[in-house]
């Protein structure tokens, strides 16, 4: 949620020693060679004569802040490196914090506008995020403030202990996070931050040699709007994983060797506006999914990273769950997640901890984060197209995973319904009397044909049925979609549910069959046409479901050609109830009424069929061809787009 920073501005009152100005640009001067070309570098006193936050910062520098602390007797002394917005008008900001929110915080912020720099204390209130300047600035001094371009570098002395009665300057002899954050200033007033960070847990301020505990981490006040664009580094100096189409991403890995022991990362990706959300990168020695090392970047409230194992297609956090990584940032602007982090090339003794000094194949998936845990990816998983060397620049673009089990599903349902089942049920209702004198194995024509096709529409249900089972390991509670805009694809799982019950009833039902003389036989034929029609209607939408699904992987054309499958069978179905009303209009036979009483399997051998009856058989033979021309065509396309690899 955005807030503002709504400050009670008053005039700062600095008190600089002349020791103390002497001092500050003798620090500051220092500072200056730590900061180049907008990288910023490490102190090398960081772990033994000063704290600092990251720890440390790659080679290649960190590139959004750094802030470091000492011991100044009852003082401590900060030193914030922070990379701001060009221009004029601009803050960044410190604050002391008894939780992981910007609310009720001790707050010292660096402004620079006007041309002006000062620094000041202040605080957030304690049910919102408005910040209130203090009245005086007690609890700091020597204070100076140096800009060079995008970096702007503060120092000042932040008292350890108030000595006065100001519970809004908090004890540093406390654990306490350290969040940091920069943004602008508009007329005065200090906007709402473009970056903050802040650690997962707490800093002990007053134990120097002690690692600061945490990662860096960003909460997700993501705005929808943003992009994903491939890096000019990527295959110079840079490895790189995406799905770019041109200069259109959705995601970018990127990684660097820093040395033989540290590999660092970049994970940029699209996530949803206004959730949380996870996104991940394993490392596999196949292209299926299990036996996998993972990390994964959560946006849940704040974006922090963890290691993780996947057995199967299960999930698990290792421990600690920050076991090998170091350096982690991350931000989340205009539904952009961006996510820094340096693994540990190996740990020895960690056989889910791989060696990615060996090549490996690179996944990546993304999901949803409920209640603090990482929920299944709704998105298909991309895999590299080879092995990946990530010690070296190596350019890798990704596919998305294949789903055997699932082309076998969706083929064998296509088949069945779009085929089988079309073809059966528009025998059975329309074309009864044709064959009248005919029969194969003591049978008559119609219902041999319109058995065999329900028969094959069973068996190929059911054993599409068991595979998707089996595929998910279970019922699917959640399946991914290929867009936000087709939720409705998500009921597709509970639809074939339904589908495989009606599909199992049905034949069920033909067990009680009476004569066709029966009184009770309308009876039957009312339930065998309304279970066999439900199952019909309810597989062709669960199909057309299935095509807006992320694992179904196929184009946007095929979602059009389910369609019209359903169009086609209804215009077919429409020509011939139009012209069997026009038959029974200029006839004066009885015998056309059997169509709609679902009784012409009843005919007696010494039935005549009449002249209007005979004129219908070519028309509807016709239709017949039509039908299973068409209904072969469209499953043929369906099923080949379904089984082939797409790369979008």
């Amino acid at each position: 949620m955005v807030k503002m920073f709504r400050p009670t501005i008053s005039s700062p009152s600095l008190e600089h020693t002349t020791m103390g100005t002497v001092l500050h640009i003798t620090i500051l001067a220092f500072i200056q060679l730590q900061v180049a070309d907008g990288i910023i570098l490490s102190d090398p006193d960081c772990g033994t004569t000063k704290g600092c936050y990251p720890e440390s910062c790659p080679a290649t520098g960190c590139s959004d802040f750094f802030v470091s602390w000492e011991d100044a007797g009852d003082y401590l002394r900060f030193e914030m490196t922070s990379v701001i917005s060009a221009g004029d008008n601009q803050w960044a900001a410190l604050a002391f914090s008894k939780d992981e929110f910007m609310t009720d915080a001790s707050v010292v912020m660096c402004r620079v506008e006007g041309g002006v720099s000062t620094i000041e204390m202040g605080h957030t209130a304690l049910v919102s995020y408005a910040y209130t300047t203090a009245s005086t600035n007690y609890g700091i001094q020597n204070m100076a403030v140096s800009r060079n371009g995008t970096e702007v570098v503060c120092t000042f002395d932040r008292i350890k202990n108030a000595t006065q009665n100001e519970a809004e300057v908090f004890d540093l002899d406390q654990p306490l996070h350290l969040l940091h954050a920069h943004g602008s200033i508009t007329a005065g007033v200090p906007g709402y931050h473009a970056l903050r960070s802040v650690t997962p847990n707490t800093i002990d301020f007053l134990n120097i040699t002690q690692p600061s505990q945490g990662t860096t981490s960003t909460p997700t006040t993501s705005q929808p709007g943003g992009s994903v664009s491939l890096d000019p580094a990527c295959g110079v100096t840079k490895g790189c994983f995406s799905d770019c189409q041109g200069s259109s991403c959705s995601v970018l890995v990127t990684w660097m060797n820093v040395d033989d022991q540290n590999v660092e990362f970049e994970i940029i990706s699209n996530v949803p506006a206004g959730s949380d959300s996870w996104v991940a990168i394993g490392f596999s020695d196949d292209k299926n999914m299990g036996s996998d090392s993972v990390v994964a970047c959560v946006t849940s409230g704040v974006v922090s990273a963890q290691t993780g194992y996947n057995t199967g297609t299960r999930y698990g956090a290792l421990t600690p769950d920050n076991l090998g990584l170091s350096s982690v940032s991350g931000s989340v602007v205009n539904s952009v997640l961006n996510c820094k982090f340096t693994r540990k090339t190996n740990i020895t003794g960690e056989p889910t901890f791989y060696d990615i000094r060996q090549k490996w194949h690179l996944f990546f998936a993304r999901g949803p984060v409920l209640s603090g845990n990482l929920r299944k990816h709704t998105q298909t998983p991309l895999i590299s197209d080879g092995t990946v060397d990530f010690l070296g620049a190596d350019l890798q673009s990704a596919a998305k995973l294949s789903y055997i089990l699932v082309e076998i599903h969706g083929s064998l349902m296509v088949v069945a319904w779009v085929l089988f089942s079309s073809i059966g049920i528009f025998v059975a209702r329309y074309l009864k009397p044709m064959w009248p004198n005919s029969t194969i194995l003591g049978q008559k024509v119609w219902f041999q044909i319109h058995r065999t096709c329900m028969v094959t529409v069973f068996l190929l249900t059911a054993t599409s049925f068991v595979i998707i089972f089996i595929e998910v390991d279970g019922y699917a509670s959640e399946v991914g979609i290929s867009d936000d805009n087709h939720s409705f694809a998500q009921y597709h799982p509970i639809l074939g549910i339904v589908v495989m019950a009606l599909t199992v009833i049905n034949p069920f039902i033909t067990l009680f069959r009476c004569a066709p003389t029966d009184k009770r036989r309308p009876i039957f034929n009312f339930y065998h046409w309304f279970f066999g029609t439900t199952a019909h209607i309810m597989a062709a939408v669960t199909i057309v479901f299935a095509m807006y699904l992320d694992k179904s992987n196929v184009p946007e054309s095929a979602r059009y050609i389910a369609i019209a499958y359903i169009c086609v069978f209804v215009f077919l179905d429409l020509v011939l109830e139009i012209y069997l009303l026009i038959q029974r209009k200029n006839s004066s036979k009885t015998f056309d009424l059997e169509l709609k009483r679902h009784d012409a399997d009843a005919l007696p051998d010494t039935a005549t069929v009449s002249p209007k009856t005979e004129e219908r058989g070519p028309f509807a033979k016709v239709l017949l061809a039509l039908q299973i021309l068409s209904m072969t065509g469209f499953a043929v396309v369906l099923i080949v787009l379904i089984a082939r690899d797409l790369d979008d």
